[in-house]
């Protein structure tokens, strides 16, 4: 690697022409995001330079602001007289229509042209000759590092990808090198052939194919330890969603996404919200969805394809977001597992699921109401698994670290006991057909309501103050625990949840993604139930209901 560096090197230094000085930065041509190393345009990244620029100037003349561009020697003699070099640069002038191809920098000038005042808008570049400059070189200058602004998790991400599929292993590491060690071991876990397991591997062919959208990686995030979940199946079918979702909103043309595109349908739910229908219709008359597609009939296929879309449209930040949300699930079910698993949260139930013979399988209905269901042999593993996740999804917060939003102390109150809360889930886990080690092992003293009988009697009459038999205190604490667990649940069925309103609220891609705040929590724990997260889709009204959202987040992970 060191040798080859120091070939590229020799090879720019023979290509290097000099710098020079321009005012005319509109006519500068820069590389889309889908190529391979270059950085897309943010809008974060200009307003980071317009602050730098408010307390240290735009530094025009230090040289390692100074943007690299390629130009064929041909082209560049009429415009200058004499040799250029790095110490003075000459000023030129572009003839109309012609275009100055630069490696990086698009965030330098758009700050420039914003902070700049009208009459002093000017930049210096270096120039390479384009004939002298092979792609090894090309990349090198695309792809050093610059002062304005550093490569995102998604666009090193994405380049590590490419230069691995192709072979180029040295051009990958160096894209790793980039990360820091923790975001390097989270990739290799991934996509490492060594250690990686063939459910991981299933997780890097989903992110593989979403490699074709580069806008969508613009908000992707190493460190979000997704491996450390165990559910790498349950990822990999979020992931297919997207990329479901973005092949057909694009009518297959990946090309056509963009990152302004993407923020403007991220989040977004045609089918249940009207308002979203609008706001769809109104980009798209506008000319602000998809611009690079102009052909009018194209334009029509695409603004069909996002009005028919089923589902909230989702994008790898949604994706993110929302694996916060099944982590809270996870950080639930582990706990019911046996100590140092093997393999994923799935193959680990699935080895110690045990279906009726009858086919007749349980499907809570409520919290107290169960009812049976006659089906055929693959619904038994299929719907208890999804019983026991959509229990964490009701419940983690009072039985875990994990919270909603804006949780507090006050709100605690509003969860049940949390010894209750297991109680209950081991119930549920042995009557869809879950058998763990020990589980079928039971004694009427290691109940809830045992425990809680005997704790109320000896805070009552400490043995220290009050003469009593130890045999009489856990007879009587027996029997009332015994007829405490002969009375009848209570059903209390409600209102079946609605999927859409017409109450008014103000958008935000926080309520249509990721984790749920407190009131919602509480507000939605009544239906997040198999049948209702599974039921047929209802007409769009105005908005879509909290519900809706997690119905949507749940069957993106369990479709």
């Amino acid at each position: 690697m060191a040798s080859n560096d120091l070939i590229i090197a020799r090879q720019l230094s023979a290509a290097e022409i000099g710098s020079v000085k321009l005012h005319q930065l509109n006519q500068l041509l820069f590389d889309d995001i889908d190529i391979f190393g270059s950085r897309g345009f943010r809008q974060s990244n200009v307003d980071s330079l317009l602050h730098r620029f408010d307390y240290e100037g735009c530094r025009r003349l230090d040289p390692l602001t100074w943007i690299p561009c390629e130009i064929k020697l041909s082209d560049l003699q009429p415009l200058v007289a004499g040799d250029l070099s790095d110490s003075d640069p000459k000023e030129i002038t572009l003839p109309d229509g012609w275009n100055l191809h630069c490696f990086q920098g698009k965030h330098r000038i758009a700050a420039a042209r914003e902070w700049l005042e009208p009459n002093d808008i000017w930049w210096i570049f270096n120039l390479y000759d384009a004939e002298k400059l092979n792609d090894d070189c090309r990349r090198r200058l695309r792809e050093c590092d610059s002062r304005s602004h550093t490569f995102s998790d998604g666009e090193i991400f994405r380049n590590i990808r490419h230069y691995q599929q192709r072979g180029e292993i040295d051009a990958a590491k160096e894209w790793l090198a980039r990360w820091s060690p923790t975001k390097c071991k989270e990739f290799n876990r991934i996509y490492d052939p060594k250690s990686t397991q063939d459910e991981f591997r299933c997780l890097g062919r989903r992110l593989d194919a979403l490699l074709r959208f580069p806008a969508l990686w613009t908000s992707w995030y190493m460190g979000t330890h997704l491996g450390s979940l165990k559910c790498p199946e349950e990822l990999a079918d979020s992931l297919a969603e997207v990329n479901c979702a973005w092949q057909s909103l694009t009518c297959h043309n990946p090309q056509f996404l963009d990152t302004a595109t993407l923020e403007m349908l991220e989040g977004r739910c045609p089918r249940l919200s009207m308002a979203d229908r609008r706001y769809i219709n109104q980009i798209f008359q506008d000319g602000l969805a998809f611009p690079m597609a102009c052909d009018p009939a194209v334009r029509s296929q695409l603004l069909h394809a996002a009005l028919n879309y089923r589902k909230i449209i989702p994008s790898l930040r949604t994706f993110l977001e929302n694996a916060k949300y099944l982590k809270a699930m996870t950080d639930v079910i582990k706990k019911v597992l046996p100590m140092r698993i093997k393999g994923t949260i799935r193959q680990t139930m699935l080895r110690y699921y045990i279906g009726p013979k009858d086919f007749q399988f349980q499907v809570q209905l409520l919290e107290n109401e169960f009812v049976q269901r006659k089906r055929t042999s693959d619904f038994g593993f299929w719907s208890a698994y999804r019983q026991i996740f959509l229990f964490a999804m009701r419940h983690f917060c009072g039985m875990t670290d994990s919270q909603p939003l804006g949780f507090s102390q006050i709100s605690r109150s509003r969860c049940a006991d949390r010894s209750e809360l297991w109680q209950r889930l081991r119930i549920l886990l042995g009557k869809i057909g879950f058998v763990f080690p020990g589980s079928r092992k039971s004694h009427a003293t290691n109940s809830i309501e045992f425990i809680a009988i005997r704790t109320l009697l000896t805070r009552l009459r400490p043995p220290e103050l009050f003469a009593h038999e130890e045999n009489n205190i856990s007879e009587w604490s027996a029997k009332v625990a015994s007829f405490l667990c002969s009375m009848t649940p209570q059903v209390a069925a409600g209102p079946s949840p609605t999927q859409s309103w017409d109450k008014p609220e103000t958008w935000s891609l926080e309520r249509r993604c990721g984790m749920t705040d407190t009131e919602t929590y509480f507000l939605d724990q009544k239906y997040l139930f198999l049948e209702y997260i599974y039921s047929a889709d209802h007409p769009a009204q105005e908005n879509m209901t909290s519900f809706a959202v997690k119905r949507d987040i749940f069957q993106s992970f369990f479709p």
